[in-house]
């Protein structure tokens, strides 16, 4: 623990790993320190007999090795093409609590951009967490990677405005993940005038599955999607912000019984591989009395169909703009709509719609359909078993570029 004096005020905070103060001293992104020090940090990890045991840090492990790594540095010169990028000094970031691993996520993002950075972790214990800050302690104590070490402050502290005023006060970018709430409390602590902020709201997620392919796929086909639909759902108990709530069904070609059998069938599928989820009788009673409140507030349901308490699927009837974010499930609470065009996916053009998970052949038609109707949400298309795929360009936002600065040249 570090006791910081702030105001004639003593207030403690954890200094996980790396610095009390770190050092301003910007990189160009993608800086071969940096690949260098993510590609160590990775294979640590990967050999780590704790950290193998979480599969989502093995997922950060795998996206940090170099291959990918470079993979990223090749794309965002070909979207930057000549302009010179610089780190813009210090992130101060906020990490998330719902999804544990997206510290060393945003950690790795504000290093990319060639700042240092401070993070802070959730107060919650999470294994992850404690396993990978062990493991980046050990990395950053390696006399190579010097300067990554003197760039790092991974911190803890209970909700104090106190703390968090000293560390806006001390940043050039503040990037707050959690929701709006949380974005609400730590905008009052105010930033330099010419510091920037970058925010994760509250977000929706939704899927859409092309019936007719879903028919046609063989066995093998479907248990693969299925997997990762249940990667994107029960693995985070629903809280993701990219997980899909409500599925969409394009039955273009079938009748409704071909297309309500294929909506058994898939349903039958994820009630089989959801076996594995650990559903607690706390999280059995939660989704029962959430189940019990969209039946009773929302008159667009029609049915509801329970395959054992492992997954609830209601039917909904009607659409509309103002209600479809509020389709909300958690452990294995889901709702379906039976699409009539392509047009109905205007009830996603709102801002709080982050990701379209898909199963079909049209995503190239649905991303032509948002741009040309100017859709102020859907930041995302992506297969089932990608949504919670973390990456440099998330929520819209090139997050390497959005956190260095550019230096012009004229001749």
């Amino acid at each position: 623990m570090v006791d910081i004096q702030l105001e004639g005020m003593t207030i403690s905070v954890q200094i996980v790993c790396g610095i009390e103060q770190v050092k301003k001293s910007p990189l160009p992104p993608y800086s071969e320190l940096v690949c260098e020090f993510l590609d160590e940090y990775a294979s640590m990890l990967r050999k780590d007999a704790e950290a193998r045991r979480y599969p989502d840090v093995q997922t950060f492990a795998f996206w940090a090795r170099k291959s990918n790594i470079q993979k990223k540095k090749i794309e965002f010169k070909k979207r930057t093409q000549s302009v010179n990028y610089l780190g813009r000094g210090i992130v101060f970031h906020v990490a998330p609590s719902n999804v544990p691993v997206n510290c060393m996520f945003t950690y790795a993002f504000g290093l990319l951009s060639g700042n240092a950075n401070i993070v802070r972790i959730p107060s919650k214990a999470f294994p992850q967490v404690e396993c990978m800050c062990r493991i980046l302690k050990q990395c950053l104590q390696r006399e190579e990677f010097q300067q990554i070490y003197e760039m790092t402050s991974i911190v803890k502290y209970e909700k104090n405005k106190e703390i968090t005023d000293r560390y806006s006060r001390d940043c050039n970018i503040r990037v707050i993940w959690g929701g709006d709430e949380t974005i609400h409390a730590i905008r009052n602590s105010e930033l330099p005038a010419r510091s920037i902020e970058i925010t994760f709201a509250d977000r929706y997620s939704f899927g859409i599955i092309d019936a007719k392919k879903w028919k046609n796929a063989d066995v093998v086909e479907k248990k693969t999607i299925a997997e990762g639909f249940y990667n994107d759902t029960y693995l985070m108990d629903q809280n993701a912000c990219s997980t899909p709530h409500l599925i969409c069904w394009d039955v273009d070609g079938l009748t409704k019984e071909e297309y309500t059998s294929v909506q058994v069938e898939f349903w039958k599928t994820i009630q089989r591989v959801a076996v594995k989820y650990d559903l607690a009788d706390i999280k059995v009673s939660e989704k029962y009395a959430s189940l019990c409140e969209e039946v009773i507030e929302n008159k667009m349901i029609s049915k509801v169909e329970k395959y054992d308490n492992l997954l609830y699927v209601c039917d909904v009837e009607v659409l509309n703009q103002n209600m479809v974010t509020s389709l909300r499930g958690k452990y294995g609470l889901f709702f379906q709509y039976v699409l009539h065009s392509i047009d109905d996916i205007h009830y996603f053009s709102n801002e709080k719609v982050q990701t379209c998970a898909y199963f079909g052949d049209k995503q190239e038609e649905l991303l032509d359909h948002i741009i040309r109707n100017g859709f102020c949400g859907i930041d995302r298309i992506v297969p089932f078993g990608k949504t919670l795929n973390i990456d440099t360009i998330w929520d819209g936002y090139d997050l390497v570029a959005q956190m260095s600065r550019i230096i012009e040249i004229s001749k």
